[in-house]
């Protein structure tokens, strides 16, 4: 079987995609350096991770939806469902709940874990419902 998951872009974006697609891994990684991202994963995504790396930090993703906001002063990472673990590193990760967004700034300030921002809450419901049927 192989791994499901739903990479959606907003709008302008770079980012940077592993070197063989093709490869199949227990964990698949991308580097975001700018642009909204929306992730979720499929029932066929037991036993494996998305890594996503900004300048600010990781987001290890293992089965929920997440959107991913980076730019130049900040990274900000908002959970729909499930659990995302999001740190600035392997040593400093936090379990982020449905509900919940971390920020993480590019300054050195301290993160932020509050309430989902609504405008990407409504962004990821869309998003859901529009892959609804994706792994069926």
């Amino acid at each position: 079987d192989v791994a499901q998951l739903v990479l959606g872009v907003v709008g302008p974006a770079d980012f940077t995609l592993p070197a063989d697609p093709n490869r199949k891994p227990q964990a698949y990684q991308a580097t975001i350096h700018d642009g909204e991202f929306r992730i979720k994963t499929g029932p066929k995504f037991a036993g494996r991770e998305v890594l996503l790396l900004t300048t600010e930090g990781r987001v290890e993703i293992t089965g929920t939806s997440v959107a991913v906001f980076k730019n130049a002063e900040l990274t900000c990472v908002c959970v729909l469902e499930g659990t995302a673990l999001i740190g600035r590193d392997r040593d400093h990760l936090d379990n982020i709940d449905g509900g919940l967004r971390k920020v993480m700034f590019g300054d050195g300030r301290d993160p932020l874990i509050v309430a989902i921002e609504p405008g990407h809450e409504e962004s990821l419901l869309e998003f859901e419902s529009f892959h609804q049927d994706t792994f069926k």
